[in-house]
């Protein structure tokens, strides 16, 4: 009987510490959005990028070497908060879009 508690209590201390750190990463990636949130709304007429909207906006940026079949260059950007983003297709944007028509509630956010 002893060796089960000690086992239950066990697995209930990992499972508060795997708890623990999902809710830090949670807070720190609601912090990040804030973040970007912020810089977003202080950037929505962007005219020019500079250096001040680069750093604000996004994290890193790394050039690949030019791929010999296509002669192209990857480029891949990551943004604050959301890292790589990769630009969804126009099937992906209307289901996208039809999902928030059939339940808009579940879509809804505050700032």
């Amino acid at each position: 009987m002893t060796a089960n508690y000690e086992k239950e209590q066990k697995e209930l201390l990992k499972l508060v510490a795997d708890g623990k750190k999902k809710l830090l990463d949670a807070e720190q990636t609601k912090v990040d959005l804030r973040l970007l949130m912020k810089a977003l709304w202080d950037y929505t007429d962007i005219r020019q990028l500079t250096p001040e909207i680069v750093n604000a906006l996004i994290r890193r940026i790394e050039v690949h070497n030019k791929d010999k079949a296509t002669k192209k260059v990857k480029v891949d950007i990551y943004f604050s908060a959301v890292g790589l983003f990769s630009i969804p297709t126009e099937r992906e944007m209307l289901s996208a879009m039809e999902e928030i028509r059939q339940n808009p509630q579940q879509f809804k956010t505050s700032a």
